[in-house]
């Protein structure tokens, strides 16, 4: 799950379109951009990296910086400059690092059990969460 204002690293595919099949060796030719919530794109800080050319022909992963992750929106795509060759964009709505805060607490950690947890509700109004109790139920029923 990508959370907001995290590193996050994504997937994307390059697509060889003159022979149908996934574009392998590409990384170098690839320029990825960032998009924020509907404002102006960006080029991606890191570079892509091959994961598998035989396994996973033309998929290539991006690591996202927490800038890259601080948007609520967020759009990851771009262009190869071999012939030919289509990078299928990416869209991810972040969340904002509530299952985080219940993991933690899930997994035994009773200091972040007991701390109180405070962010917005849909209408803009600070709500508090004192327990792992009331965080499930919030994410169950907000």
């Amino acid at each position: 799950m990508a959370v907001k204002g995290k590193v996050y690293t994504i997937k994307l595919l390059a697509w060889d379109t003159a022979n149908n099949v996934g574009k392998t060796g590409d990384a170098a030719n690839l320029s990825l951009f960032v998009q924020l919530d509907a404002g102006d794109e960006a080029a991606a800080t890191n570079t892509p990296v091959e994961i598998d050319a035989t396994n996973l022909p033309g998929v290539y992963r991006l690591t996202l910086t927490v800038a890259e992750m601080a948007g609520a929106d967020i759009v990851v795509g771009g262009i190869s400059a071999t012939p030919n060759v289509v990078v299928y964009p990416r869209f991810m709505m972040t969340d904002t690092g509530i299952m985080e805060f219940i993991q933690a607490a899930t997994d035994g950690d009773a200091a972040r059990v007991n701390n109180v947890l405070t962010y917005d509700d849909s209408s803009g109004n600070p709500k508090t969460i004192h327990t792992i109790t009331d965080a499930a139920r919030t994410v169950s029923h907000p």
